[in-house]
């Protein structure tokens, strides 16, 4: 049996190993060695998975844009996004499209800079999707910032001046005489009833949207004789023949349009239409000797 002192001189019998001890450098026992990929390396799986996820962002991005493009245009169920929902819709295609192959790209380059020997296989490949998917969702972007900041000044704008003349005038009166007016020099009565019961020379108001894009009002005057009864409640003319009494003097419109502050205007290339012009009325087709009178008004700030 060898004793501590022969071990200490190194002596050591044949066929007995000597047993493992911690020495003055700091050396432990070694168990089963467990092989490790190197550090930082990017597995295969990793990065195929990676890639095609990448790839695969890409479509789905732009679909994100049109269902949004397509949600504010073409509303199913419900109101149109409203501008500030429209950008929001384009920033989540963008973080898709854009955002995750860039956090990628920034991810592997940093690892890459730890580690030379790390694959490129997945950095190249969020650069080349960035290549693409860049100068799209940035000018898309752009365009949608800048009606997003233009729709922000315009509603902060007051009314203007003109609509918000009704604070001053009575525009719905001013559009019935007007019409009232035009219906008699054209030979008709606008006080008759049309077939549905009431007045033919009738108004009606409509919600519209002011300059601002707040909501305003407009007043819209119609007669049409064929569906103008008879002084005596007698059905319209048949087949749309004008009434008897028509004078279809145009000369008559204009001159009254003219006292009024409103300019007649030959509409088209078919004679005897005229289109009212003033800063209060729609460009609208107006008149038709039939007689036919429609006049829109402006819109205006509701009373």
């Amino acid at each position: 049996m060898t004793d501590d002192a022969d071990e200490e001189r190194g002596i050591v019998p044949e066929g007995d190993p000597r047993p493992h001890r911690a020495g003055n450098y700091g050396d432990a026992p070694v168990g089963p060695r467990t092989l490790r990929p190197a550090p930082g390396r990017t597995p295969r799986v990793r990065a195929a998975v990676l890639i095609a996820l990448m790839i695969v962002a890409l479509p789905v991005s732009g679909i994100i844009d049109v269902a949004v493009q397509l949600r504010e245009s073409f509303p199913t169920g419900g109101p149109n996004l409203d501008r500030p929902g429209v950008l929001i819709g384009f920033v989540v295609g963008a973080a898709v499209g854009v955002g995750f192959p860039a956090v990628v790209a920034v991810k592997e380059a940093r690892a890459r800079g730890r580690d030379r020997t790390r694959s490129l296989a997945v950095l190249i490949a969020s650069l080349a999707v960035l290549a693409i998917a860049l100068p799209t969702h940035g000018r898309v972007l752009t365009y949608q910032t800048t009606k997003t900041v233009e729709l922000v000044v315009q509603k902060a704008q007051a009314p203007t001046e003109l609509e918000r003349t009704t604070e001053e005038r009575d525009v719905r009166a001013e559009l019935v005489a007007l019409g009232d007016d035009t219906v008699r020099a054209l030979g008709a009565d606008p006080g008759l009833r049309s077939v549905s019961g009431e007045r033919a020379g009738g108004v009606r108001r409509d919600s519209c949207h002011l300059g601002n894009l707040s909501t305003g009002v407009e007043w819209t005057y119609s007669y049409d004789w064929r569906s103008a009864t008879g002084p005596d409640g007698a059905p319209p003319a048949p087949d749309g023949d004008p009434l008897p009494t028509a004078a279809g003097d145009l000369a008559a419109v204009a001159e009254l349009w003219r006292a009024r502050g409103v300019t007649a205007v030959s509409e088209g290339e078919e004679p005897g239409r005229l289109r009212a012009e003033a800063d209060w009325l729609r460009d609208y087709p107006t008149v038709h000797p039939g007689p036919s009178v429609r006049l829109v008004t402006t819109c205006f700030v509701g009373t």
